[in-house]
């Protein structure tokens, strides 16, 4: 099956270094199904919907009969408890908002405290809000993209405690201001929190002047 531009881009940034990946509130499973051919990590398929659960277990069955390859799981992320060895584990979260996000990540990490985890994270909204949730988690950033699927923008960030590059809460490596979609995608930022910070200027003033010093050039991107 073709993906959209968005999880295509998501799976392109799944190195095959895991031993499992977490497609997580997976809806019809997608981004697993592309997953399961190209990696050699086990895939699982984690929402919390049975019905959609169960309709992805009879397709699974039929297209991959090695059931070791894959496993679904009716659950919510929120107490999901990973197995206990030294494997590695990838977690892809997207297509939630920013805030259930940062509540699952706080919960995961909570909860598996001695698990070895990163984060594949692509929020609807509040971007910066879940890149300070990271920072103050103490997680680290391996890559990030902005990608541009059918008229929205969305960005997406690859995390852990194992990256040695900080996290920007207004990004840095996705940037590329050469280019026009990433100039309309700052100004639209810079539009937005002008007018969040008429009515919460203590809230929203530091993030309006973080994505203008972006555009005057005072912050470097690599």
């Amino acid at each position: 099956m073709k993906l959209n531009n968005r999880l295509s881009t998501i799976a392109d940034m799944v190195s095959d270094r895991y031993d499992h990946v977490w497609d997580c509130c997976c809806d019809h499973g997608f981004l697993g199904h592309a997953l399961i051919s190209g990696l050699s990590a086990k895939i699982h398929f984690v929402d919390v919907v049975k019905p959609l659960i169960d309709q992805l277990q009879l397709q699974l069955e039929k297209q991959f009969p090695r059931s070791e390859n894959w496993q679904v799981h009716c659950t919510d992320l929120r107490t999901i408890i990973l197995p206990a060895s030294e494997a590695k584990h990838l977690l892809i979260i997207a297509g939630v908002g920013g805030d259930l996000i940062i509540e699952f990540v706080q919960k995961i990490l909570s909860n598996n405290p001695n698990a070895n985890i990163e984060f594949m994270l692509c929020p609807v909204r509040h971007n910066f809000k879940v890149r300070q949730a990271l920072i103050d988690q103490g997680l680290g950033l391996f890559n990030e993209k902005l990608v541009f699927d059918k008229g929205l923008y969305y960005e997406v960030i690859h995390a852990g405690r194992e990256a040695k590059q900080s996290i920007e809460t207004m990004g840095s490596l996705m940037w590329d201001l050469s280019q026009q979609p990433h100039r309309d995608y700052l100004e639209q930022n810079i539009a937005h929190y002008q007018r969040a910070v008429r009515s919460k200027p203590e809230e929203f003033s530091e993030i309006l002047y973080a994505y203008q010093k972006l555009k005057s050039g005072i912050v470097c991107i690599d």
